[in-house]
């Protein structure tokens, strides 16, 4: 599936018809069906990332923003 995802039994045994998907680290992301095939679970998994790296994308920004906004305040400082 050219998919890292990996899934797993979930812990507690509580889900008993689900699984745990979980990212490269091994971290938990969600539950899925037990049933759910790989190309579904594969799908799951390149949303998730394309989420993520909306999200990192957004933070970068709102970042960079305020490193503009912090300089322009201290050349402003340093021109009175």
């Amino acid at each position: 599936m050219h998919s890292t995802a990996r899934v797993a039994l979930p812990t507690g045994g509580n889900h008993t018809d689900t699984l745990e998907l979980r990212d490269d680290d091994g971290n938990f992301l969600c539950f899925v069906p037990a049933d759910a095939s790989p190309e579904m679970v594969a799908i799951a998994y390149r949303l998730y990332g394309q989420g993520l790296n909306i999200g990192v994308r957004a933070g970068e920004a709102a970042a960079w923003a305020k490193l503009r906004h912090l300089i322009g305040a201290a050349a402003a400082t340093e021109a009175s």
